[in-house]
């Protein structure tokens, strides 16, 4: 199954990703390399994880800007591992570690992203929610060096659809203007039925004092839905070749990859 994934490399018709799963045994693999080429075509390599802390439940991953092959993955309790990827050994090599900020007694999350965005690196991160509790969703500055945030912002985040056992934030990603994307599932149980829709959430802006805040869109509205996926990832793929790749969990069921690149 697929909880987070993120990209690795990309050309004209092949694109290769690093997603993660929500293993919870000692002998389960924790992340996987995936290749696209073409419209059918898929291959996936385990990765071998190298560090000393083993996760339990990676829920989402982020690609580094401007450093190749180094990602942030994040644990469903709010911690985050910073790993380098190596293909010829197919490991991911845990680089180091730390917490996210305020993370509530009750919290699950289920995304995490950062982007560069006029040379200030900023994090986006959220708790999934559960039906009539609404998702949270956090931003902050955030120092890769130290593994630090800044002050923290947040707000209450629930969608339309799904209508029912609802996980308000199931991924999101940030891109470089700073608009927010999510998605949301419904996950009955094991056996399905699912349900999935993919959101422009906001924007995250910079006032002249220097302070981040979420402007949440006036009018949400389901950009896509998926009837019969419980989708857990996506990516953004800029430039001439982009799009967007979707990867749900799909439990008893499996999982499934869309893209649209």
């Amino acid at each position: 199954t697929i909880s987070g994934i993120a990209l690795v490399e990309q050309g004209k018709d092949k694109a290769t990703f690093l997603v993660v799963h929500d293993s919870k045994k000692k002998d389960q693999f924790r992340a996987s390399l995936i290749t696209l080429n073409g419209a059918t075509a898929i291959k996936l390599h385990p990765l071998q994880w190298v560090g000393d802390e083993l996760p339990i439940d990676l829920e989402a991953a982020t690609a580094i800007p401007r450093r190749s092959n180094e990602f942030l993955v994040l644990a469903s309790e709010g911690r985050v591992f910073h790993v380098s990827l190596d293909r010829t050994a197919n490991s991911l090599k845990v680089l180091g570690a730390f917490d996210l900020p305020s993370t509530q007694r009750d919290a699950d999350f289920e995304g995490f992203a950062i982007q560069m965005i006029e040379d200030m690196l900023i994090a986006v991160w959220a708790d999934r929610g559960a039906s009539e509790r609404p998702a949270t969703m956090f931003w902050s500055r955030f120092d890769l060096s130290k593994g630090t945030f800044s002050a923290t912002g947040s707000a209450e985040f629930r969608v339309p659809f799904p209508l029912s056992d609802v996980r308000h934030v199931s991924d999101l990603k940030i891109d470089s203007t700073g608009a927010v994307f999510v998605t949301a599932a419904s996950d009955p149980g094991d056996a399905g039925p699912f349900s999935s829709a993919f959101y422009y959430a906001g924007n995250v802006k910079m006032n002249s004092a220097g302070t981040l805040s979420f402007l949440p869109t006036r009018d949400l509205t389901r950009l896509y839905s998926f009837q019969y996926n419980k989708v857990e990832a996506f990516d953004l793929l800029p430039g001439p070749f982009g799009g967007i790749v979707f990867g749900s969990d799909d439990e008893d069921l499996g999982a499934s990859v869309f893209t649209s690149f």
